[in-house]
């Protein structure tokens, strides 16, 4: 391992740091392969504060009400992104 890595945890990507990027929306899958559902959601009605992974544990399909993989829309993200904080 290299002396200058750092062993902090990465942090988590949150819903704010999403809308800073330009990002305002989620895709969302079913992970039973006999549904495969997805879809987009909105995420501006949300707290800034709210950790993707957190967000992903609390959602389920709405068709069949399995587990569900959420992901960034990052088709939404202007290109080039702007720098967080600005």
């Amino acid at each position: 391992m290299a002396a200058n890595q750092s062993h902090e945890p990465d942090p988590l990507l949150t819903l704010g740091n999403l809308r800073q990027l330009g990002v305002r929306g989620l895709l969302v899958k079913c992970l039973d392969p006999r549904c495969g559902h997805e879809t987009t959601i909105g995420v501006d009605d949300y707290p800034d504060e709210i950790e993707l992974p957190s967000f992903a544990l609390r959602t389920v399909c709405s068709k069949c009400g399995a587990k569900v993989e959420i992901r960034p829309n990052w088709k939404e993200m202007p290109i080039p992104p702007p720098k967080l904080g600005e």
